[in-house]
């Protein structure tokens, strides 16, 4: 059929070429750990907008469904098994590697949280949260068969010239800058005691700075990529977020609510839109530079 189409349009063979396999560029393993976790944000993001239709249609609320079988656990799947199949194939197995590392880190930084969690609920949690660092490890199984899955398929992208994964590489640094400084926020919090009577306002500026610094980084790398791209990767932030925050915003508060209670209100819109904004001005303010053609 591939053929026949390259036949009677040859004007579109690559075209056609590129629905045959996505194209990937061989890079080296730290470039190719950003371009699966750029991947695996793009994909993600995609089906979790997708999902806010579909879930609520094959799984109704007053339907009984699996518990474990949520939109977070298949658009996460999705991310894992596209992430796998751009490291293997961008970077080999040390990328792979590293993106198998990476997940076991953001497991282990959990960990903390979840022991203190099951202590203070004084075992009223053991079924949900107090598990052993196996059981910790073995009940992401989705996850993993996922990855295991995008080592098998990384054979359907096809390498391809080029500098790199631009596009890629930008959603990957903003996905990695704002994962890594989100969990040791948490983690710091967790630790410090912070957390049983947080400064609420202190938290939300300092997630609101972890946004803007991921953007920032994210736009310089897309810099190098069209504008297009910066464009999709913005409306990734900002569309998943906004579609739940943006509702519960919009929701009147008390007449005597408290300024810091409407800017928690707003926090859920103005954490995704600052970082698309600042992924924005820092693309635009490179190219105005001519440091990128």
């Amino acid at each position: 059929m591939i053929e026949g189409l390259r036949g009677e349009f040859p004007g579109a063979s690559s075209w056609v070429a590129r629905l045959e396999k996505p194209a990937i560029t061989r890079e080296t393993v730290g470039w190719a750990l950003l371009s699966a976790l750029g991947a695996a944000f793009i994909v993600e993001a995609i089906v979790r907008i997708a999902l806010m239709a579909i879930y609520p249609a094959v799984f109704p609320a007053t339907e009984p469904h699996p518990e474990w079988l949520t939109p977070s656990l298949i658009s996460n799947v999705a991310g894992g098994f596209v992430a796998a199949a751009v490291a293997l194939r961008a970077g080999g197995i040390g990328a792979l590697g590293a993106y198998v590392a990476y997940e076991i880190l953001l497991l282990l930084a959990a960990l903390p949280g979840r022991a203190i969690l099951c202590e203070r609920s004084g075992g009223l949690a053991a079924a949900a949260v107090c598990w052993s660092p196996t059981s910790f490890l073995t009940e992401r199984w989705p996850i993993w068969l996922a990855i295991a899955l995008g080592v098998v398929a990384a054979r359907l992208l096809r390498g391809r010239a080029g500098e790199g994964n631009w596009l890629l590489r930008g959603a990957g640094a903003f996905t990695i800058i704002a994962t890594a400084l989100g969990s040791m926020l948490g983690l710091v919090v967790t630790v410090t005691g912070t957390g049983a009577n947080p400064n609420t306002v202190l938290l939300s500026v300092l997630f609101l700075l972890i946004q803007t610094v991921a953007g920032i980084a994210a736009g310089l790398i897309l810099a190098r990529s069209p504008l297009a791209g910066a464009v999709l990767v913005a409306l990734l932030i900002v569309g998943p977020t906004l579609a739940f925050a943006l509702p519960l915003a919009l929701r009147n508060g008390l007449p005597t609510e408290p300024v810091e209670f409407t800017f928690a209100r707003w926090l859920g819109v103005l954490i995704p839109l600052l970082g698309a904004a600042a992924l924005l001005a820092s693309r635009a303010s490179a190219r105005s530079k001519g440091t990128f053609s």
